[in-house]
């Protein structure tokens, strides 16, 4: 493709010669004939050195020795670039003959079922949803318009799915909530988990991740959020739209988060904490308490950023301090012997 043409295509603006571009590349492994993704000045000036032939860019200043393409939303760009060079194949459409589907089940138009998949009764399935093999969507399961379920992936009954949700290979949504009691006898049973979970549109739940069904209400991820592999939401919890969620992050029972929250991998949250709006969690924090709307945490336990990071100087000069109290306490006592 010619770079005018990809230029107009994704809305970049276009400096020097108007070369043909086959593919795209990284910044670290750059190829002839392919253009190149760089977000700053410096990698983009690295890349004038090797064969690519063009280069993707945020705001550049200064002389190009490459054809670039120049945007405000490098990101965005690149997103755009990738669904023109390498687009999503298209899968098959129908039901294959190796896959069981009740025939009380409501099935919509231009949907794939894929071999050894479970739709068991009183499911209904949106149109142009992809159901690849060996997924299992449970009795009475609602699932919306154009999802996507991966290999492995599990709907349990109770489940509602907005349009456009993806469950990556392995997820499972609506198992039963990690709720129990203890008799006298000290032996813990279960109280049953009957309030499902809800995933409104476009969320992503990640590969071998777990979304554990609701005690009476449901879990509810709100629309846009996207989860990460390896992530464990537990019963009742309630988790606002927009928000970003890194791999290996465990959300206890009933915590609630507000809308647009980053937070970073592995981090622990203790039950019943309630997050605000567009809070930030550094990775493997450990959050204990409610956070307010807009903070920066980070730690164990999370603290404002700031403070974390004064607390890890601190932190790495204690044997030094250490050192410099013996020699006081050596002085104080010996004086005070004499």
């Amino acid at each position: 493709m010619l770079l005018s043409e990809l230029a107009r295509r994704i809305g970049a603006q276009h400096t020097g010669e108007d070369v043909e571009v086959a593919d795209l590349c990284s910044a670290f492994r750059p190829k002839p004939g392919c253009m190149a993704y760089a977000e700053e000045e410096k990698t983009v000036r690295a890349l004038f050195k090797t064969p690519v032939s063009a280069i993707l860019s945020g705001p550049f200043k200064g002389k190009a020795e490459k054809p670039l393409l120049i945007v405000e939303n490098p990101k965005k760009a690149l997103a755009e670039a990738l669904q023109i060079f390498r687009p999503s194949l298209a899968f098959r459409r129908g039901i294959d003959d190796l896959a069981w589907v009740s025939r009380e089940a409501v099935i919509g138009e231009e949907v794939y079922i894929g071999p050894f998949a479970v739709v068991e009764e009183g499911a209904r399935v949106g149109a142009g949803t992809t159901i690849y093999p060996f997924v299992y969507v449970g009795r009475g399961v609602v699932i919306g318009k154009q999802c996507t379920l991966y290999p492995g992936s599990v709907v349990m009954e109770g489940s509602r799915l907005g349009e456009r949700v993806v469950l990556k290979p392995g997820a499972i949504v609506g198992a039963e909530g990690f709720g129990f009691y203890r008799t006298e006898q000290g032996k813990p049973t279960r109280i049953p988990q009957r309030g499902g979970v809800v995933l409104e549109n476009d969320v992503e739940v990640g590969a071998n991740s777990a979304v554990d069904a609701g005690t009476i209400d449901p879990s509810i991820i709100q629309k846009d959020t996207k989860l990460d592999n390896l992530v464990q939401v537990g019963h009742n919890v309630h988790i606002g739209e927009k928000g970003l969620i890194a791999g290996q992050v465990g959300f206890a029972g009933s915590v609630s988060v507000g809308k647009e929250a980053t937070i970073g991998g592995q981090v622990g949250f203790k039950d019943h904490v309630k997050v605000g709006d567009k809070v930030s969690i550094g990775g493997q924090s450990g959050v204990f308490g409610d956070i307010p709307d807009g903070a920066t945490v980070s730690g164990y336990p999370a603290l404002p950023h700031s403070t974390a990071l004064r607390l890890l100087v601190l932190t790495q000069r204690l044997p030094e301090l250490y050192e410099r109290l013996k020699k006081i306490e050596k002085k104080v006592i010996g004086k005070s012997a004499e």
